[in-house]
């Protein structure tokens, strides 16, 4: 009896072993294909569903929402996403470049307890060879029947200025996804331009105004120095002085 307990106990001992190292083999696979979700973090979203066929399982899109632009990959193994992520207020807040990246790690508690449907990510732009933060967001992606993949984006925190509105709905691979892309990179090419075009009036306008503070302050010390010298003195004054002496010595 003793030595069948002790052949039970090697055979569960080896059943236990055996089952964590599946664990362990299988675990990149199982945490890539309901955490990480590599396939349902990439694509290309935008905000207008005009052409596409929309359902009722499709999030409501909040009224008069403006044109949202994301583009996203999934580093396939390591759970981060990468992208960009655009629109008229984001690019008015920093016009000199209109390229703004999206940001996520490997998902933390929060995406595990939603099962890789929701991230937070930093948006930021690239300012001396260094990102700078400009927002944090979170994503949430559902999977509509018979609907476009959706996009739920709410901001956490903004920084001032920064035009994001509460909440944003996008579509994967909407029809109207050019036009999106097409119009919000028209818009924020003039954005910029036009930024330019104002940056250079001003450093023409303060050169001038420069240059113009020269030229007074110039004259300004040409009339001092007429002044102050004595060679400049009237004739009437010379006779004055002249016809005191004279006086005098008489």
């Amino acid at each position: 009896m003793i030595f069948l307990k002790k052949i039970s106990t090697l055979i569960a001992a080896i059943g236990v072993v055996g089952l964590f190292i599946g664990l362990a083999i299988d675990f990149p696979d199982f945490r890539e294909k309901y955490f990480y979700k590599h396939g349902l973090w990439s694509g290309k979203f935008s905000t207008t569903t005009e052409y596409t066929i929309i359902t009722g399982d499709y999030p409501e899109p909040p009224a008069d929402q403006p044109r949202f632009v994301v583009n996203i990959e999934s580093a396939e193994g390591s759970g981060s996403v990468h992208g960009e992520m655009f629109s008229e207020g984001i690019c008015k807040y920093n016009p000199i470049s209109w390229y703004f990246y999206l940001d996520s790690d490997a998902p933390g508690l929060q995406g595990y307890a939603s099962l890789g449907h929701s991230r937070k990510f930093i948006l930021s732009y690239l300012r001396d060879s260094k990102k700078v933060p400009i927002a944090e967001i979170k994503i949430t992606i559902s999977e509509p029947h018979d609907s476009p993949t959706a996009m739920e984006i709410e901001p956490l925190a903004v920084a001032p200025g920064l035009e994001i509105p509460g909440k944003i709905i996008a579509g994967k691979d909407l029809e109207a996804y050019s036009d999106d892309y097409d119009f919000l990179q028209d818009y924020c090419g003039k954005t910029s331009q036009e930024f330019h075009i104002k940056m250079i009036e001003m450093i023409k306008e303060e050169r001038f105004n420069e240059k113009k503070r020269k030229l007074e302050h110039k004259k300004i010390q040409e009339k001092a120095s007429e002044t102050e010298s004595p060679l400049n003195s009237s004739p009437s004054s010379e006779n004055s002085v002249s016809h005191t002496l004279l006086t005098t010595a008489a």
